[in-house]
């Protein structure tokens, strides 16, 4: 009966030792042009971060626990594999999707920026990864982790779709920009998405549009953002004296107040280096009024 129990104890003993599986996560990689993230510090282009799907990041007003964490992340077509920080939130990235910085972007897509997107698997810690990593020592301090990062590892693994907030029929727009200046500017520095998604405002934009996604305004706030779905806005960079029109496609609730983030048009307003855009440090833009939505009924 002794034996037997103490078996039984080191079996229990050594199944608690096992090293638990990490949780994969599947989804698309993208890039963009980091600066003051959502959790709270700003980044840059050369630094290894990404921002995370809402999905899994949470609410974006406030830091979310993946904040600062570690996660490995491996191309599945090239079997890359670098470490990275979690620095920010992506609300155009579907779930278990990241958006990079174009330095990590790069580092996994052997320089393959023109791609654009490819897939990826990762995980939340420190696992194996290519020794060109650059050190992430901006973010070493175990102070920049916060402490309820159990909540990172409690996540479903089950994958969510984003939910789309906009609840009315899909609208088909004109590929038409109204003419004339906006009644009410706004100065902030814009963020450059790779992609924007129009589904988000349940609107069909022509490949020619170029679309946008804003927080809250004076013009349409946090309870009404919504209705700022299919309006136009022009965008000036008075730095490089370059105007730009866009559509509202996508609204972000969590963000800022004058929140402004670009695809294309982000390159558009900015001078280029190659295929990479220089940092825009701030633009001027506001809506141009105009009922730019027919029913497709």
């Amino acid at each position: 009966m002794l034996a037997s129990s103490i078996f039984t104890l080191a079996l229990i003993a050594g199944s608690s030792a096992a090293p638990m599986a990490k949780r994969s996560y599947t989804g698309q990689a993208t890039y963009f042009a980091p600066g003051m993230g959502a959790c709270g510090w700003s980044a840059s282009d050369s630094d290894y971060i990404v921002a995370l799907n809402t999905a899994q990041y949470g609410n974006t007003g406030q830091a979310s626990g993946y904040c600062g964490q570690t996660i490995t992340i491996t191309n599945t077509a090239n079997g890359n594999s670098h470490t990275a920080k979690v620095q920010d939130a992506c609300p155009s990235c579907d779930y278990g999707s990241l958006d990079m910085s174009p330095a990590l972007f790069s580092a996994l897509n052997n320089g393959n920026m023109g791609a654009g997107v490819f897939s990826i698997s990762w995980t939340v810690g420190s696992g194996s990864s290519n020794s060109g990593s650059p050190s992430s020592s901006t973010y070493s301090s175990s102070s920049s982790t916060p402490s309820s990062s159990s909540s990172a590892s409690s996540t479903s693994s089950s994958p969510q779709p984003k939910q789309t907030p906009y609840s009315a029929p899909i609208h088909e727009v004109s590929s038409v920009a109204p003419t004339g200046q906006p009644n009410t500017t706004f100065t902030t520095e814009p963020q450059w998405w790779a992609t924007i998604n129009p589904a988000y405002c349940n609107l069909s934009t022509p490949s020619n549009v170029t679309v946008a996604a804003v927080g809250p305004t004076q013009a349409y706030n946090g309870t009404n953002l919504s209705d700022a779905c299919g309006k136009w806005i022009q965008i000036h960079n008075q730095e490089t004296n370059k105007t730009a029109m866009a559509m509202v496609v996508e609204y972000v609730p969590g963000m800022g107040d004058n929140f402004l983030a670009l695809a294309d048009g982000y390159k558009a307003l900015a001078n280029m280096q190659g295929s990479m855009p220089n940092p825009i440090s701030n633009v001027t833009w506001g809506f141009v009024e105009t009922n730019s939505t027919t029913s497709s009924e």
